[in-house]
């Protein structure tokens, strides 16, 4: 396993979590090629996207390492740094927040960042990109009337949110977002992605990545 969407994280962490019996040996050499990783780098995974940061956190996490101590780094300290973290959009604090969840971590004090993170400025953040018609999307549009459905970004965005219920403003937006969801349901289960009022969207791109 890399460190990579595909091929890498996700698959480490579907596979921790899976209950099958896999050898110890794959997990030491994902760690292995992680810090190896992270010493090429000097701690730096990306100097934009943020949710590469997440995304390693999530998988040393399920294996049960320590991402506080990776080589010598602590991943955990970019995400101190609100500004660069929510740069990417929508998932950058949708998924700091399900990475410092994942294993109930501090956010560390970022002494390079321009505005020290709390969990509470990244929940905010959630709270002011959901669209009016309740959803999420990767997409900067929340006053345009051609705002996109998105269930796979509505979903991520319920997985964040979902610690968070006794916050009465997550509990409404979530409400809210699971109504949506609800309308937008197909008779056989399925849900489809939807431009709200103008029937099944085309694919548009966002100017922020989508990859986590």
């Amino acid at each position: 396993p890399q460190v990579a969407s595909i091929g890498g994280e996700w698959a480490v962490i579907g596979l921790a979590r899976s209950g099958v019996d896999i050898s110890e040996e794959y997990y030491a050499n994902y760690y292995h090629t992680v810090e190896e990783f992270v010493k090429a780098c000097d701690g730096v995974l990306h100097d934009k996207k943020y949710t590469e940061y997440s995304r390693v956190i999530l998988a040393l996490t399920a294996i049960g390492r320590d991402p506080a101590d990776v080589a010598g780094y602590n991943l955990l300290v970019p995400l101190g740094d609100y500004e660069k973290t929510i740069w990417q959009g929508i998932n950058g604090p949708v998924w700091a927040l399900l990475a410092l969840d994942s294993g109930d971590y501090e956010i560390p004090l970022n002494p390079a960042a321009a505005v020290q993170a709390t969990r509470e400025m990244y929940l905010n953040r959630i709270l002011e990109c959901q669209l009016p018609n309740g959803s999420w999307s990767f997409l900067d549009d929340t006053d345009s009337s051609d705002s996109i459905f998105d269930p796979d970004v509505t979903g991520m965005v319920l997985q964040a949110l979902a610690k968070y219920q006794e916050n009465a403003r997550v509990k409404a937006a979530t409400e809210k977002a699971l109504t949506c969801i609800s309308e937008h349901q197909n008779a056989d289960g399925g849900i489809d992605r939807y431009r709200c009022g103008k029937g099944p969207a085309g694919k548009r791109k966002s100017r922020h990545s989508k990859a986590a």
